[in-house]
């Protein structure tokens, strides 16, 4: 096929590199400008002559296009110019403005830099035209210096002439010719596009020349034209400089005209005409084809050639290029006539290209042809294991029968083409491979350790891939009859021929992942493994066993897993509703089914007791009669733990076996709170004057209250230790008692020991509970005969008759040191253990005389100190 790239195709890419190359170089074939000769330096200094170049961007690495630039540079095209020479190892440069002579510039000896800038006048204003500089300028003693400066043009600083000629070849009738100049990287606006209209109008000249004024810059000039089917183009890089003429001579041939066709454009698929717009453009290759991917099962396509991406008029330029004939399928690898045809002709033909895969379209625009084909392209093998995985090696054991290996083959239209199995290293020819099938059989004698097996592509039979077989022990036969009951027992029997194996490995699985370790079962008698605790620990799922018979490891490897039938552990449903009704009375909502329960009764969070078995009721729940509940009593527990707050937890009971008991349902906001009042305290009585009582169980104290004569004396006193309290005050005469209250740990309704009721030890029997303060021992005299003598009573009454003198009355019994002396219910002065009674101070007759006495400690007399009197007349 004749390559078929296009001129104008070079040429776009061509202007693309060199929008952003950017590339500035001195062009050395430019002639310097120069002028006249200076006059010999004078001494100390050197002379420096400037002649001027033009600084040209680098030619493209192409033959297609050349750099064309102006014919000379005339220094006189610039009214004056700007010199600054900088000294390079420092120093004041020297400035010179408006000059008008670039010869015979005197410099002190050195070296220098120069930087330059030429002027015109554009009415009154004065232009920087252009610029360049140059450096490393050696200035000796009398001597002069040449010095070249690349001019760079300033855009815009005046206008140069292109002058050009364009021809074209003979007997080719033009459909258009169009001549463009369009700015590169330095000043310039866009020209052309009608300057060779006379080629294919009014005269239809063969050749053209004009001469066109120009903005000074660098452009890129491209002359194309096109007859009906064809298209030419040729183009150059050229500089305008002002004041300068750039010329250009560009002579067409016959062979510069080509069908160029860069794009490719899918237009209809699957008997779909689809508009340009919505067409998929796939580029050419350099070599007119074009390899793509795509999916036509049935399919149909129409395609068209373009060489330009704008839609010309009404029609696609040069055309659409498509089958002359309507045939239904390709014939891949022969070459399909084609023909050009207007856009807007509604296709006539479709191709059915039969199915996916890859296709190259290779076009010959001069022969007016299209190339289909269909490459296949293998790229690799791969082999895969019987579960699909790619491998490079595997380990089978000898027996193994018809494993299944196989093949990928990579690449391009490869599916269908196949490979061909082979083996090698096999020494026992029972070791086989199927050649189509990729099956492996390896013999139970095969003494070789390693074989290889190759699968070849059949399309390209460089292309293989092989896998390493290592051949290990020869496989032990399986159990059989491998089954798990409800009762989780798994059982098994041995295979047919059970010589070689060792012993058993028994596995359980739940949903699918291994549940604990294998267990191991010796060799020999009635097979089976209880599971069912392992099962029930597992919790709920599906379970397998799996059984393998395990050989010796050096001869035998072991046998394949048998997994028996599934099944499956649940879990009760837990209860969802429950609450305390009544004192001390659980009662929950029943799940459904028939399930009993337990239930566990906690105080403050911890088990009382053990969990209790409860039968399932049908009680009706009084707040919804369609629900039926079950209660449990409480109250023997609570009352044995004692107060505190209560909760309860229950638990929809499973069986022995499969199904499981419930998450245990325990509300711990639905609390019970239960109270104990404590006991009054018994055996009241006093010790002297200590007052004590027995103690309380679970009191944290006591509350004790004396009373005088029946009314409280002073406040009640606390108690923490001990059952006894000897702080009170009983000095004064009277009859003593107290209460004792026993103290709990809490209020009513805190689940607590609430204090006891108050016990009084005026109840306590014979008289221990109270305490006489004072004696009241004393006498009664009654009037009676004179009498005289001494007499010895204790309380009571005696007669005592005295019509004068005086009795003597005294009291002993006890270590007392004070008395309170009362006669006829006066109190006396005298404290002293005896009083005299006279006629003068009291008449003879009856009194009452009445004696309190107290010993050093003021302690009060007591029946267990009792007094005697004795009464001395005189």
């Amino acid at each position: 096929m004749k390559k078929n790239l296009s001129i104008f195709a070079g040429t776009r890419l061509l202007i693309s590199g060199l929008l952003t190359a950017g590339a500035v170089l001195a062009l050395a074939a430019c002639a310097p400008v120069t002028g006249p000769e200076p006059s010999g330096p004078s001494a100390g200094k050197g002379l420096v002559n400037i002649q001027l170049g033009v600084d040209e961007p680098a030619a493209p690495a192409s033959s297609a296009a050349r750099t064309l630039v102006p014919g000379s540079v005339d220094p006189s095209a610039f009214s004056s110019y700007k010199l600054v020479f900088t000294p390079s190892g420092g120093g004041t440069a020297a400035t010179l403005e408006d000059q008008t002579s670039l010869s015979g510039i005197s410099l002190d000896v050195g070296t220098y830099s120069l930087s330059l800038s030429a002027y015109t006048v554009s009415g009154e204003s004065k232009l920087e035209a252009a610029a360049g500089s140059a450096a490393g300028i050696a200035v000796t003693d009398s001597t002069t210096t040449p010095v070249t400066v690349p001019l760079v043009f300033k855009p815009g600083a005046g206008d140069g002439t292109l002058s050009f000629t364009v021809t074209r070849p003979s007997g080719f009738e033009l459909s258009g010719a169009q001549f463009s100049l369009t700015p590169l990287h330095i000043g310039g606006i866009t020209y052309g596009t009608d300057w060779l209209n006379i080629l294919y109008t009014g005269e239809k000249k063969t050749s053209h020349s004009s001469t066109e004024t120009i903005e000074s810059g660098y452009y890129v000039a491209v002359v194309t034209l096109s007859t009906a089917e064809r298209e030419a183009a040729k183009s150059d890089i050229v500089h305008i400089g002002k004041g300068q003429a750039t010329t250009l001579n560009w002579t067409f041939s016959e062979t510069d005209f080509l069908t160029t066709v860069t794009d490719l454009w899918i237009l209809g698929v699957n008997g779909q005409w689809d508009d340009y717009s919505a067409g998929n453009k796939l580029d050419l290759e350099s070599d007119g084809t074009f390899t793509w991917e795509g999916e036509m099962d049935p399919g149909s396509f129409r395609f068209s050639l373009d060489n330009t991406t704008t839609w010309g008029g009404d029609k696609l330029r040069p055309g659409r290029f498509q089958p002359e004939t309507n045939d239904t399928s390709v014939t891949f690898d022969t070459a399909v006539p084609m023909t050009y045809v207007a856009r807007n002709t509604e296709p006539v033909t479709a191709w059915n290209l039969g199915g996916t895969g890859y296709y190259t379209f290779a076009v010959d625009a001069y022969a007016k042809t299209v190339t289909v084909t269909k490459p296949v392209t293998v790229t690799g093998v791969s082999v895969k294991d019987s579960g699909g995985t790619v491998i490079s090696a595997i380990s089978l054991a000898r027996g193994t029968v018809d494993y299944q290996f196989t093949a990928e083959v990579q690449g391009t239209n490869v599916t269908g083409t196949g490979v061909t199995w082979t083996i090698s290293g096999a020494h026992d020819a029972g070791t086989t491979i199927g050649t189509t099938d990729g099956k492996l059989t390896i013999d139970g004698a095969e003494t070789n350790t390693s074989i290889t097996v190759t699968a070849t592509s059949a399309a390209d039979t460089s292309k293989s891939a092989s896998v390493t077989v290592t051949v290990t022990q020869s496989v032990l036969p399986s159990p059989q009859s491998v089954s798990l009951s409800g009762q989780g027992l798994a059982s098994w029997t041995a295979p047919e021929d059970e010589t070689n194996v060792v012993k058993y490995s028994v596995q359980l699985y739940k949903n699918g992942t291994a549940e604990g370790l294998a267990r191991e079962v010796t060799k020999g008698g009635t097979y089976s493994v209880d599971l069912l605790s392992a099962m029930r620990g597992g919790g709920a799922g599906s379970y397998t066993v799996k059984v393998k018979a395990v050989g010796d490891g050096v001869t035998y490897a072991d046998s394949p897993e048998v997994e028996s039938g599934a099944q499956t552990v649940s879990q009760k449903t837990a209860v969802q509703y429950t609450w305390w009704f009544e004192t001390g009375k659980a009662r929950w909502v029943n799940v459904d089914g028939d399930s009993d329960y337990t239930v566990q009764l906690y105080k403050g969070g911890t088990a009382v007791g053990g969990p209790a078995a409860v039968s399932r009721s049908a009680e009706t729940d009084p707040g919804n009669p369609a629900e039926t509940v079950t209660t449990h009593d409480f109250n023997s527990g609570i009352t044995a733990a004692g107060p505190g707050s209560y909760t309860f937890g229950v638990v929809t009971k499973g069986d022995a076996y499969l199904a499981l008991d419930a998450e245990e349902t325990r509300d711990n906001t639905k609390a019970y709170t239960y109270d104990v009042k404590l006991s009054a305290p018994a055996g009241l009585s006093w010790t002297g004057t200590a007052a004590q009582w027995t103690a309380v169980s679970n009191a944290t104290g006591y509350s004790v209250q004396l009373y005088k004569d029946g009314s409280a004396s002073g406040a009640a006193v606390p108690v923490t230790t001990g059952t006894s309290y000897a702080g009170f005050s009983v000095s004064a005469a009277g009859l003593y008692t107290f209460t004792v209250q026993a103290l709990g740990t809490g209020t009513a309704g805190s689940g607590a020991y609430l204090d006891s009721d108050e016990a009084d030890s005026a109840d306590t029997a014979g008289g221990a509970g109270e305490l006489r303060a004072g004696g009241a021992a004393g006498i009664t005299l009654t009037a009676s005969e004179n009498w005289a003598g001494t007499l010895e009573v204790s309380g009571g009454s005696t007669n005592i008759a005295k019509s004068t003198g005086s009795l003597l009355i005294s009291v002993t019994g006890g270590s007392f040191t004070s008395f309170v002396w009362i006669v006829d219910g006066i109190t006396l002065a005298d404290t002293t253990a005896s009083i005299t009674l006279s006629g003068s101070d009291y008449s003879l007759g009856g009194h009452s005389v009445t004696v309190y006495a107290l010993d050093s400690g003021g302690v009060p007399w007591s029946p267990s100190a009792p007094l005697s009197f004795t009464v001395t007349a005189n």
